[in-house]
């Protein structure tokens, strides 16, 4: 059986995916935009998360050095209706989530332990990511790509390889699609697009300018916008139409880490094997007459 075909029949195969609420994955997605006061209550949060789980809203209040009506606040500000409803997700996240514990690299870390901080922060970022990217997001990007007469792949900096594997990869499974790491060329391609077309632009922190410019040139000419972030209230994810979230939590020496890049590369190949499977016998076709001349 080919490679192509028995990628295909796996495809089938039915697979249970846990997605209780990410109340940490949540809070560190929000953080950024957080006012300050809400972001001493993430702190502590994230500090001790399995003790907040027992305290009550004037307890952490006190801890954080704020307001109760701050508290409230922020557990609006990161998706919940109340205190309560956060302590019962932070809870269920505690419980459901793989125990691989984040702990930041020290400089007197043998090599052995640094591999493994690294390894487990990757393997806990793909967890996380998975529980933060809606089912319902994923499928509104797949029919607009699936529908789209032209896509823009936008990205630069450490984002630019993650835009140019997706163009290479959707282009082909045969579909029109259009990259350049150059800026400048984005926004010329991006003036190229019109309703019915779609630009996906990969940013882990939502706001770089370079990519956030051909992105709403091609939003003021109709066409559909997918952001790939890490940041859910960042300026990228607040103006696109379809939003995918990753998850991961930058520690000392991981700023902008492969983990975010592994993640982004896992949306991508989602939204790919998503296409593919829908496209069936055109996707088939080209694949297989890409091995065949790659051959």
């Amino acid at each position: 059986m080919s490679l192509t075909k028995r990628s295909m029949n796996m495809s089938k195969a039915s697979i249970r995916v846990d997605k209780e609420e990410p109340c940490l994955a949540k809070i560190r997605s929000a953080y950024p935009s957080l006012f300050s006061a809400e972001k001493k209550i993430a702190d502590v949060i994230l500090e001790k998360p399995e003790e907040i789980i027992h305290l009550p809203v004037k307890d952490i209040a006190r801890r954080s050095g704020v307001a109760e009506s701050t508290v409230v606040r922020f557990c609006r500000s990161v998706g919940y209706r109340g205190y309560g409803k956060l302590k019962i997700s932070l809870a269920q996240d505690l419980v459901s989530q793989v125990q691989y514990i984040h702990q930041d690299i020290q400089s007197r870390d043998g090599s052995a332990e640094v591999t493994k901080k690294v390894f487990h922060a990757n393997i806990q970022g793909l967890h996380d990511t998975l529980k933060m990217v809606d089912d319902t997001e994923m499928d509104k990007a797949v029919q607009a790509l699936l529908k789209a007469k032209k896509v823009l792949f936008c990205g630069v900096g450490t984002s630019a390889p993650i835009a140019e594997e997706a163009f290479h990869r959707f282009l082909y499974l045969g579909v029109p699609c259009v990259s350049s790491g150059d800026p400048h060329l984005q926004i010329g391609l991006a003036l190229s697009l019109k309703r019915g077309d779609v630009a996906l632009g990969v940013s882990h922190s939502g706001s770089t300018e370079d990519t956030l410019k051909p992105l709403r040139l091609a939003k003021e000419n109709g066409a559909t916008i997918i952001c790939i972030t890490n940041y859910i209230n960042s300026p990228m994810a607040k103006f696109a139409d379809i939003k995918l979230i990753t998850s991961f939590r930058e520690i000392i020496f991981r700023v902008a880490a492969m983990a975010a890049r592994v993640a982004q590369l896992s949306i991508i190949e989602a939204l790919y094997v998503n296409l593919a499977i829908r496209m069936k016998e055109k996707a088939v076709y080209n694949i297989g007459k890409l091995e065949e001349l790659l051959r």
